[in-house]
């Protein structure tokens, strides 16, 4: 057996220097094929789950926005017992108008001081495609 491994050794030795990067390139041209497959295969896998919890909340989200109006409408009738039902209902709507501009405009304000790019990343691509060009020189 161990004169078998050597003299296998010894062929593989004996191969010229194209041949064993061709073989090296196609050896890596296939380990970047499959672990493509397997990062795809892994999204995949991954997409389903999110989606299935995208579903429950939804439903909870609708569920929530449901009850939130009954509870409006609560309101409004409670409102009603001490003003005029079509002013309960200005009163309630008026307020929570105010409330969602409010948290409309903080949102939008932290939205505006976000930095989308990812500086660091782009920086570190681009000090890496220099340092390419640099040993490829």
């Amino acid at each position: 057996m161990a004169d078998a491994r050597t003299r296998e050794v010894r062929e593989r030795d004996t191969r010229p220097l194209g041949e064993l990067l061709s073989k090296l390139a196609s050896d890596v041209s296939l380990l970047v094929r499959q672990e493509v497959a397997l990062a795809k295969k892994e999204f995949s896998q991954t997409l389903g789950q999110a989606v299935g919890g995208a579903v429950v909340l939804i439903i909870g989200a609708v569920l929530a926005i449901a009850g939130t109006l009954a509870l409006l409408a609560a309101l409004i009738l409670a409102l009603s017992l001490v003003m005029a039902p079509w002013a309960a209902a200005l009163v309630v709507g008026l307020g929570f108008l105010l409330i969602g501009a409010i948290l409309a405009v903080i949102g939008i304000n932290r939205l505006k001081k976000l930095q989308l790019v990812p500086e660091r990343t782009a920086r570190t691509l681009q000090e890496d495609a220099e340092m390419v060009r640099e040993k490829v020189r």
